[in-house]
């Protein structure tokens, strides 16, 4: 089955997870035919940090072609948004999470020289270039 992708909308959350979202995202969903697999996107926190983030099922690692697509148009939605950095956490255990978010631009972050870890995940940083930002 071929997986598709559209903006989330409030029912695709509770059809992934069971808990209510704590700030305002932008998020994309995707698709197999009417299921829904998984979103992801930015967050935008009351403090004012924008995070990335992605929350799927376990099935839409059938679709790996289709999971790097989602990286692709979740970069495409940050670099629209014109915000100037977003943070990630590389998900524990999982051994391709921090290369995917390196191949995607983002860096680990350092906090006085060293890895940057929240909660036992190691956080990294997306920043728009200056010539960017005075592109939007």
């Amino acid at each position: 089955m071929r997986v598709t992708f559209r903006p989330t909308i409030a029912e695709d959350i509770g059809k992934v997870v069971n808990l209510d979202l704590p700030h305002r995202i932008r998020a994309i969903t995707a698709l197999a035919g009417e299921e829904v697999l998984g979103f992801g996107g930015i967050g935008f926190r009351p403090d004012g940090t924008v995070i990335a983030f992605a929350v799927f099922k376990d099935e839409f690692r059938k679709y790996p072609a289709a999971v790097h697509r989602s990286g692709v148009l979740g970069m495409r939605l940050i670099r629209e948004s014109g915000v100037r950095a977003v943070l990630a956490e590389a998900q524990p255990g999982n051994a391709a999470a921090e290369p995917w978010l390196v191949r995607f631009g983002f860096k680990p972050l350092l906090v006085n020289g060293e890895p940057a870890v929240n909660d036992g995940k190691r956080v990294f940083v997306w920043e728009r270039s200056a010539d960017a930002a005075e592109a939007v």
